[in-house]
């Protein structure tokens, strides 16, 4: 097949940057949507499949990834991780695995599987009471809501546990500094949690989440993005 003119329709940024991953794995794209909406949906969540996750989970992904709810990568993308997190767990989170990962498997008991893995290492989360470096943003008030970071581990698996999905996973990511997370709550009750990646001098909100994994509703991640774009550049790493 040849790949370029089966991207002939999408966009050629979009198509430049999936083109590099996908056309190692040709046979995937037979499984590509014919709406080009779609299309760039699919073409940019495969690609992170193959790239970040592993190749068996990014010929599932080809496979499924249009089968999973939303009109944007910004639905469809958390999704997705959310169901990489539970196929790749490792270390102590491995535990609560009860069912492996197969390439075969549909998307529905992938779905079933990954949110009872979720539910338990919320349930389940433990570990040292770790300060975190300092947060990348103060904690402030929007409106009604009260945008908090969570600056230790303890906080970071209270969170979890509160919310019922397993966020105190990112406690090395967050120490490392590669993440920071925060606590959205309005009238002293945890609305959401959401992660910030730094991206140079910037921070880009990769997840948010609401209890049980849920996607929040739209006005709670405007806020959130609207608090976002209001911050000053981040400093340089040290």
């Amino acid at each position: 097949m040849n790949v370029p003119m089966a991207l002939r329709r999408i966009k050629p940024a979009v198509a430049h940057w999936a083109t590099n991953a996908i056309c190692q794995h040709p046979e995937v794209l037979n499984f590509m949507p014919d709406a080009t909406p779609r299309q760039r949906i699919w073409l940019r969540a495969v690609d992170w499949a193959f790239v970040r996750v592993n190749g068996d989970f990014g010929a599932w992904a080809a496979r499924h990834v249009s089968e999973i709810p939303g009109r944007r990568y910004q639905e469809v993308g958390p999704f997705l991780r959310d169901l990489a997190d539970w196929a790749c767990a490792e270390g102590p989170s491995r535990h609560f695995v009860t069912r492996s990962f197969m390439p075969s498997m549909s998307l529905k008991t992938v779905t079933a599987l990954s949110a009872d893995w979720h539910e338990a290492v919320a349930n389940h989360m433990d570990g040292l009471d770790t300060t975190f470096p300092p947060p990348w943003y103060p904690a402030t008030r929007v409106g009604d809501y009260e945008i908090v970071p969570i600056e230790n581990s303890a906080e970071l698996f209270r969170e979890g546990a509160a919310m019922h999905h397993c966020v105190g996973a990112y406690a090395d990511h967050v120490q490392s500094g590669r993440l920071y997370v925060y606590s959205l709550r309005r009238a002293g009750e945890r609305v959401a949690t959401f992660a910030l990646a730094r991206e140079a001098a910037s921070a880009t909100l990769i997840e948010i989440r609401g209890p049980c994994n849920a996607r929040p509703e739209e006005k709670i991640v405007a806020v959130v993005r609207r608090w976002l774009w209001a911050r000053a550049p981040l400093p340089p790493c040290e």
